[in-house]
């Protein structure tokens, strides 16, 4: 088993309430701790740390592992999770309310060569371009992808000709934009993460939740 890292397993758990929406006051009523207490328990800069007890109702409270929490292990991550992820991308783009398009991007590919007979290592960098498929969510619908008969797809077109075709994803993407920025701040250690908390819940208060 490799060495116990407090880093590792404070930035798990910053992770854990991340993906909850969860406060640090809220974490704290959660586990039994002050506030204050739970701020200096996940600064990686601070040595206090969690008890055995307290780690133990992190884990049941988030069904997760111990093992994952102290970095032992890394398939408890639901965030992570590749079925989870496909799961939610097919419910997603099944909705029509997002659509995708392929994108080239340029990445640096390191390629290890190894030779058994000389036991030589040889490492060959590219720059290949590759395509994948990008999400975006389209601020206009187009008529002709709704309704399954001609009837139907027709009765779309009328309603796109007469009220507009605009959709709620304006918000949406408007969302985006904002999120994205105050993420790069947040992992740049710009703020802290009760300030980041306070922002993405605010974010999200501003859009419908149907």
């Amino acid at each position: 088993m490799s060495e116990f890292n407090q880093d590792i397993a404070k930035r798990n758990i910053n992770e854990l309430l991340r993906n909850k929406g969860m406060t640090q006051q809220q974490f704290a009523e959660v586990i039994g701790m002050s506030q204050s207490n739970v701020s200096k328990a996940l600064n990686k800069e601070e040595k206090k740390f969690f008890t055995v007890e307290q780690i133990y109702s992190i884990a049941n409270h988030f069904g997760v592992s111990i093992d994952w929490i102290l970095g032992y292990k890394t398939s408890d991550q639901p965030a992570r999770a590749p079925r989870a992820i496909g799961a939610f991308l097919a419910e997603l783009l099944s909705s029509k309310e997002a659509k995708v398009i392929p994108i080239k991007i340029r990445e640096t590919v390191y390629e290890i060569d190894f030779d058994p007979r000389n036991l030589e290592q040889k490492c060959e960098v590219t720059d290949p371009e590759n395509t994948y498929l990008s999400i975006y969510f389209p601020n206009y619908w187009n008529p002709d992808e709704f309704g399954k008969t001609e009837k139907e797809k027709h009765e779309s077109f009328n309603e796109a000709y007469q009220i507009g075709n605009s959709t709620r994803n304006g918000p949406l993407n408007k969302f985006l934009s904002k999120y994205v920025e105050i993420l790069k701040v947040f992992n740049e250690d710009q703020i802290s993460e009760e300030a980041y908390q306070i922002v993405l819940k605010d974010y999200l208060s501003q859009l419908r939740e149907s």
